[in-house]
């Protein structure tokens, strides 16, 4: 009997270590931080004026702070990209910064090269979207294949500098915007991997299919959100996108705002709750709720076992009175992560420029 409860009390507590519950609320998914902002920082070069000239890539990084809660020391962070269809956008054009740093992620928002850039022809993953013709009578396809890579050298940016800003490279998201969004769903699936392979995308008002699917089995789980108005990026496009990806067996959510535009409006009702609650979930369950079994989350584990039995039974029995959808999310996003082939793609070398370095040039 004694071995019996000893063993489910060690099981109580990794699962109480697992949700990393704080006095201020459930890590990932309460709002329990402030947000410290770093701008302009270069992550790296990319080739302009057809070729002539560089141009020096930029990022901002948005982490949490102290006010109160300690902040964990390795993160899960997203990458986000701007919308603008290559023709214009910043990186300033974040969205939802504040309800996901407030909650512990980092946050990253790129500039990457646009038309006016005039990047050299290039060759890559956009090549075989001849629907891309749409914005011109070349069509944009080098200009897409430079976003692809700029996106990808962020990436490696984020893998190089993870030490520095407290990202765990083991929980990396990318999110974005309308052209911003079809390179997320691009960086998650089609652009081959480097360092970072992400493991979660969330796609504003973007879509990106193909006459032959895209999309191969192992493809990290998305978040499709579009507005019923839209005439940029049609309802029928983002439909054909979650039928490409579910086709072959990836995990999609799907949201559908009515009487909404290309803008999402955040606080659209659908489901009984907001579309940005919606969209912290999605995170939870699928980027942050599932740490990796690294030793400070095994002592954490072992050193709850030593604790008073009576004390961590009764603060168990209180978090679990209101964490019964949090038990859930875990073991489902544990299986949809499982499912994710480390191996889908072949990688592609990248080549990223440390921060340490940058500040010497």
């Amino acid at each position: 009997m004694l071995v019996t409860n000893l063993r489910v009390f060690c099981f109580v507590s990794a699962m109480v270590a697992t949700f990393q519950v704080t006095h201020a609320g459930v890590l990932y998914l309460d709002p329990m931080f402030g947000v410290q902002k770093t701008y302009d920082i270069v992550y790296g070069q990319g080739l302009i004026n057809n070729g002539t000239g560089l141009l020096d890539l930029t990022l901002d990084v948005y982490r949490p702070s102290n006010i109160g809660t300690a902040v964990p020391e390795s993160r899960p962070t997203i990458l986000w990209m701007h919308g603008g269809g290559w023709r214009k956008g910043r990186k300033e054009q974040v969205m939802q910064e504040d309800e996901w740093v407030s909650r512990g992620y980092n946050l990253i928002s790129i500039n990457y090269r646009l038309l006016d850039d005039n990047p050299p022809p290039t060759t890559g993953p956009a090549d075989p979207f001849a629907w891309l013709s749409i914005f011109g009578p070349t069509g944009i396809v080098s200009e897409v294949n430079a976003s692809f890579e700029d996106a990808a050298l962020a990436l490696e940016w984020i893998y190089a500098n993870a030490d520095t800003y407290g990202i765990d490279t083991t929980r990396v998201g990318v999110a974005g915007h309308s052209a911003g969004a079809i390179m997320a769903l691009a960086l998650g699936n089609i652009v081959p991997q480097g360092s970072i392979e992400p493991k979660a995308v969330l796609s504003v008002a973007g879509a990106l299919f193909n006459i032959t699917s895209p999309y191969s089995p192992g493809g990290p789980p998305a978040m499709l959100i579009t507005g019923e108005k839209d005439n940029t990026v049609p309802v029928a496009l983002v439909e054909i996108t979650r039928n490409q990806m579910n086709e072959v067996g990836i995990m999609t959510e799907y949201y559908l705002q009515p009487d909404v535009g290309h803008q999402p409006r955040w606080d659209t009702i659908i489901d009984g709750e907001t579309l940005s609650q919606h969209g912290i979930n999605f995170l939870y369950e699928n980027l942050a709720a599932v740490p990796e079994a690294t030793p400070s989350v095994l002592l954490a584990t072992g050193l709850l076992c030593l604790s008073s039995v009576w004390a961590v039974r009764r603060a168990v029995s209180q978090r679990l009175r209101s964490l019964n959808r949090c038990s859930v999310r875990v073991e489902y996003s544990e299986s949809n992560l499982s499912n994710v082939s480390s191996g889908r793609r072949q990688p592609k070398s990248w080549t990223a420029i440390p921060e340490s370095e940058m500040r010497n040039r």
